[in-house]
Protein backbone atom coordinates (compact mmCIF):
# COMPACT_ATOMS: atom_id res chain seq x y z
CA UNK A 1 0.00 0.00 0.00
CA UNK A 2 2.66 2.46 0.73
CA UNK A 3 4.17 1.84 -2.77
CA UNK A 4 0.83 2.45 -4.20
CA UNK A 5 0.78 6.30 -2.03
CA UNK A 6 3.94 6.62 -3.18
CA UNK A 7 3.46 6.15 -7.41
CA UNK A 8 -0.05 7.70 -6.65
CA UNK A 9 1.62 10.77 -5.50
CA UNK A 10 4.25 10.84 -8.69
CA UNK A 11 1.12 10.24 -11.43
CA UNK A 12 -1.68 13.19 -9.82
CA UNK A 13 1.46 15.48 -11.82
CA UNK A 14 -1.79 18.57 -11.29
CA UNK A 15 -4.44 16.99 -10.40
CA UNK A 16 -6.19 14.53 -7.89
CA UNK A 17 -4.28 11.21 -6.40
CA UNK A 18 -4.46 8.54 -8.61
CA UNK A 19 -4.54 5.65 -7.06
CA UNK A 20 -6.27 3.55 -10.03
CA UNK A 21 -3.58 4.17 -12.23
CA UNK A 22 -0.74 3.39 -9.25
CA UNK A 23 -2.61 -0.26 -8.96
CA UNK A 24 -0.55 -2.53 -11.06
CA UNK A 25 -1.89 -2.56 -14.68
CA UNK A 26 -1.21 -2.54 -18.16
CA UNK A 27 -2.73 0.83 -18.38
CA UNK A 28 0.44 3.12 -18.20
CA UNK A 29 0.37 6.48 -19.90
CA UNK A 30 3.27 5.16 -22.26
CA UNK A 31 3.06 3.61 -25.19
CA UNK A 32 2.51 -0.47 -24.98
CA UNK A 33 5.29 -1.02 -27.09
CA UNK A 34 7.73 0.81 -24.59
CA UNK A 35 9.63 -1.30 -22.65
CA UNK A 36 9.98 0.96 -19.43
CA UNK A 37 13.25 0.38 -17.32
CA UNK A 38 12.83 -1.37 -14.09
CA UNK A 39 12.85 0.53 -10.49
CA UNK A 40 15.97 1.11 -8.69
CA UNK A 41 14.86 2.42 -6.49
CA UNK A 42 12.85 1.08 -3.38
CA UNK A 43 10.10 2.63 -1.40
CA UNK A 44 11.23 5.03 1.17
CA UNK A 45 6.91 4.07 2.85
CA UNK A 46 7.15 7.85 3.67
CA UNK A 47 6.99 10.76 1.53
CA UNK A 48 9.16 13.98 2.34
CA UNK A 49 7.68 17.21 3.39
CA UNK A 50 8.16 18.48 -0.35
CA UNK A 51 6.23 15.60 -1.99
CA UNK A 52 3.18 15.72 0.63
CA UNK A 53 3.01 19.52 0.02
CA UNK A 54 2.92 18.81 -3.61
CA UNK A 55 0.36 16.10 -3.13
CA UNK A 56 -1.76 18.53 -0.63
CA UNK A 57 -1.62 21.41 -3.56
CA UNK A 58 -2.51 19.00 -6.60
CA UNK A 59 -5.34 17.79 -4.28
CA UNK A 60 -6.19 21.47 -2.99
CA UNK A 61 -6.29 23.03 -7.05
CA UNK A 62 -7.86 19.59 -8.01
CA UNK A 63 -11.47 20.20 -5.70
CA UNK A 64 -10.87 24.10 -6.67
CA UNK A 65 -11.30 23.79 -10.43
CA UNK A 66 -14.02 20.84 -10.03
CA UNK A 67 -16.02 23.30 -7.73
CA UNK A 68 -15.67 26.34 -10.02
CA UNK A 69 -13.17 27.67 -7.73
CA UNK A 70 -16.06 28.30 -5.44
CA UNK A 71 -15.24 27.34 -1.73
CA UNK A 72 -18.22 27.97 0.40
CA UNK A 73 -21.28 26.08 -0.28
CA UNK A 74 -22.80 22.52 -0.81
CA UNK A 75 -20.68 21.91 -3.97
CA UNK A 76 -18.02 23.96 -3.12
CA UNK A 77 -14.37 22.88 -2.94
CA UNK A 78 -14.68 22.98 0.84
CA UNK A 79 -17.91 20.76 1.72
CA UNK A 80 -15.78 18.15 -1.23
CA UNK A 81 -12.98 18.02 0.76
CA UNK A 82 -14.55 18.12 4.05
CA UNK A 83 -13.07 21.10 5.41
CA UNK A 84 -14.37 24.33 6.78
CA UNK A 85 -13.98 27.49 4.57
CA UNK A 86 -11.59 29.41 6.72
CA UNK A 87 -9.18 26.46 6.80
CA UNK A 88 -9.43 25.80 3.15
CA UNK A 89 -8.86 29.50 2.70
CA UNK A 90 -6.22 29.43 5.31
CA UNK A 91 -3.92 26.32 3.26
CA UNK A 92 -4.93 27.98 0.12
CA UNK A 93 -3.21 31.12 1.08
CA UNK A 94 -0.02 28.73 2.74
CA UNK A 95 0.83 27.62 -0.56
CA UNK A 96 -0.12 30.65 -2.44
CA UNK A 97 -2.29 29.05 -4.49
CA UNK A 98 -4.60 31.23 -6.66
CA UNK A 99 -7.62 30.86 -9.32
CA UNK A 100 -5.73 31.38 -12.82
CA UNK A 101 -6.61 34.22 -15.41
CA UNK A 102 -9.61 32.57 -17.20
CA UNK A 103 -7.85 34.03 -20.55
CA UNK A 104 -4.25 32.28 -19.65
CA UNK A 105 -2.85 29.66 -21.48
CA UNK A 106 -3.13 27.38 -18.94
CA UNK A 107 -7.30 27.25 -18.84
CA UNK A 108 -7.76 27.36 -22.10
CA UNK A 109 -5.42 24.38 -22.39
CA UNK A 110 -7.93 22.38 -20.47
CA UNK A 111 -6.81 23.36 -16.44
CA UNK A 112 -4.97 20.73 -14.99
CA UNK A 113 -6.43 17.41 -16.79
CA UNK A 114 -5.89 19.21 -20.19
CA UNK A 115 -2.40 20.11 -18.86
CA UNK A 116 -1.50 16.68 -17.69
CA UNK A 117 -3.07 14.92 -20.65
CA UNK A 118 -0.86 17.04 -23.01
CA UNK A 119 2.26 16.59 -21.46
CA UNK A 120 1.51 12.50 -20.83
CA UNK A 121 1.30 12.74 -24.54
CA UNK A 122 3.98 14.12 -25.54
CA UNK A 123 6.28 12.46 -22.87
CA UNK A 124 5.01 9.15 -24.48
CA UNK A 125 5.84 10.22 -27.49
CA UNK A 126 9.21 10.99 -26.76
CA UNK A 127 10.22 7.89 -25.04
CA UNK A 128 8.68 5.94 -27.71
CA UNK A 129 11.04 7.92 -30.77
CA UNK A 130 13.28 5.95 -32.22
CA UNK A 131 15.94 8.77 -32.01
CA UNK A 132 14.64 11.04 -28.94
CA UNK A 133 13.94 7.31 -26.92
CA UNK A 134 17.67 7.60 -26.30
CA UNK A 135 17.55 10.22 -23.42
CA UNK A 136 15.62 7.97 -21.57
CA UNK A 137 17.34 4.37 -22.15
CA UNK A 138 18.48 3.06 -18.71
CA UNK A 139 16.38 4.83 -16.41
CA UNK A 140 14.02 3.66 -13.52
CA UNK A 141 10.87 3.72 -13.68
CA UNK A 142 10.92 5.84 -10.60
CA UNK A 143 12.68 8.58 -12.50
CA UNK A 144 10.64 8.70 -15.92
CA UNK A 145 7.80 8.94 -13.81
CA UNK A 146 9.67 11.76 -12.10
CA UNK A 147 10.24 13.77 -15.13
CA UNK A 148 7.29 13.35 -16.24
CA UNK A 149 5.78 14.84 -13.28
CA UNK A 150 8.23 17.58 -13.44
CA UNK A 151 7.22 18.00 -16.72
CA UNK A 152 3.36 18.52 -15.93
CA UNK A 153 4.52 21.29 -13.31
CA UNK A 154 6.51 23.18 -15.47
CA UNK A 155 3.83 23.56 -18.21
CA UNK A 156 1.52 24.24 -15.98
CA UNK A 157 2.97 26.95 -14.17
CA UNK A 158 4.71 28.20 -17.72
CA UNK A 159 0.95 28.39 -19.11
CA UNK A 160 -0.34 30.35 -15.91
CA UNK A 161 -1.16 27.90 -14.03
CA UNK A 162 -1.34 27.61 -9.84
CA UNK A 163 1.76 24.68 -9.96
CA UNK A 164 4.68 25.29 -8.49
CA UNK A 165 8.07 24.00 -10.80
CA UNK A 166 10.17 22.63 -8.43
CA UNK A 167 13.13 21.20 -10.72
CA UNK A 168 16.18 22.55 -12.66
CA UNK A 169 15.78 25.95 -15.35
CA UNK A 170 15.96 24.51 -18.83
CA UNK A 171 19.75 25.00 -19.62
CA UNK A 172 20.98 23.06 -16.68
CA UNK A 173 17.99 20.08 -17.24
CA UNK A 174 19.32 19.55 -20.42
CA UNK A 175 22.89 20.62 -20.53
CA UNK A 176 24.60 17.18 -20.30
CA UNK A 177 21.92 15.73 -22.80
CA UNK A 178 24.08 17.20 -26.06
CA UNK A 179 20.25 17.56 -27.94
CA UNK A 180 21.53 18.71 -31.44
CA UNK A 181 19.83 20.39 -34.03
CA UNK A 182 17.64 16.86 -35.31
CA UNK A 183 16.58 16.21 -32.04
CA UNK A 184 15.42 18.86 -31.88
CA UNK A 185 13.68 18.89 -35.08
CA UNK A 186 12.22 15.77 -33.74
CA UNK A 187 10.82 16.88 -31.02
CA UNK A 188 8.80 19.46 -32.43
CA UNK A 189 7.60 16.72 -35.10
CA UNK A 190 5.93 15.10 -31.99
CA UNK A 191 4.56 18.30 -30.04
CA UNK A 192 2.64 18.61 -33.18
CA UNK A 193 1.59 15.08 -33.46
CA UNK A 194 0.42 15.78 -29.60
CA UNK A 195 -1.58 19.41 -30.53
CA UNK A 196 -3.27 17.31 -33.74
CA UNK A 197 -4.47 13.99 -31.56
CA UNK A 198 -5.74 16.21 -28.75
CA UNK A 199 -7.35 18.64 -30.63
CA UNK A 200 -5.70 21.58 -30.21
CA UNK A 201 -7.29 24.88 -30.87
CA UNK A 202 -5.25 26.43 -33.89
CA UNK A 203 -4.87 29.98 -31.64
CA UNK A 204 -3.49 27.66 -28.83
CA UNK A 205 -1.14 25.76 -31.35
CA UNK A 206 0.45 28.63 -32.30
CA UNK A 207 1.03 29.59 -28.74
CA UNK A 208 2.70 26.37 -27.92
CA UNK A 209 4.75 26.35 -30.99
CA UNK A 210 6.15 30.06 -30.37
CA UNK A 211 6.43 29.12 -26.07
CA UNK A 212 8.83 26.06 -27.35
CA UNK A 213 10.99 27.85 -29.44
CA UNK A 214 11.50 30.39 -26.84
CA UNK A 215 13.50 27.32 -25.28
CA UNK A 216 15.52 26.11 -27.71
CA UNK A 217 18.99 28.38 -27.26
CA UNK A 218 18.61 27.05 -23.94
CA UNK A 219 18.06 23.50 -25.05
CA UNK A 220 20.08 22.49 -28.15
CA UNK A 221 23.68 22.43 -28.42
CA UNK A 222 25.39 24.66 -30.93
CA UNK A 223 26.75 22.69 -34.01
Amino acid sequence: MKNVVERAVILAGEGPLRFEEALPSSSFSYPAHVSQPQARTSARGFLTAKEFERSERNNLVAAMETSGWRLAGADGAAAQLGMTVSKLRSRLKALNIKKPEPASLYMRLGASRGIETFARDLFGRAIGHPQLGRFWKGRSTYGVMREEQLLVAYLSSAAGGPAEYAGRDMKKAHHDLRITASDWEAFNAILNETLVALRVPETERREVAAFTESLKLDIVVED
